[in-house]
């Protein structure tokens, strides 16, 4: 039989290691608890990252408020004015090597019969547009003279 001695030895030591189970498993917890707090920071849905993907991507400024100068656009430089190699390289090629509608093709003998017709009246061809070819031959930034030099380098290659 167990003295009345022993009963409390063994109730105080059952006690301590319940307290100890218990503080350790709260340790553990809390642990876990940081370790899962860590993982919602980065997660998809936690707060910081709703407020930084919903945050404003703007002002709004009234009359009376400082607004701040805008930054000037970049200046442009000018590369002056293309041969008509460069311009049937950009624009042209992209009907007239494989004759696409119809297009007198690069290099062939029809610029010879076309030619004969006079290059102010295939320039004014290009300039106009002809069949499915658009006005300036779809090359709305090229000056006359860049288009009558393209048609002056396809007139050339005739074999």
């Amino acid at each position: 039989m167990i003295s009345f001695k022993n009963k409390w030895l063994l109730a105080f030591a059952a006690a301590g290691l319940s307290f100890g189970a218990v503080s350790a498993s709260e340790k553990n917890k809390e642990e876990k608890s940081k370790g899962y707090l860590e993982a919602q920071k980065g997660a998809l849905f936690s707060k910081e990252n709703i407020s930084q993907r919903t945050k404003p991507v703007g002002k709004i400024y009234v009359e009376g408020d400082d607004v701040p100068a805008a930054a000037a656009p970049p200046a442009v430089a000018s590369t002056g004015p293309r041969s008509g190699a460069d311009v049937y390289a950009s624009n042209c090629s992209a009907c007239h090597a494989a004759g696409v509608g119809g297009a007198p093709k690069y290099g062939t003998a029809v610029w010879n019969d076309l030619a004969a017709k006079g290059i102010d009246n295939l320039l004014q061809s290009v300039l106009n547009g002809k069949g499915i070819m658009p006005a300036k031959g779809g090359c709305s930034n090229c000056s006359d003279d860049e288009l009558q030099q393209a048609v002056e380098h396809m007139v050339a290659s005739a074999k």
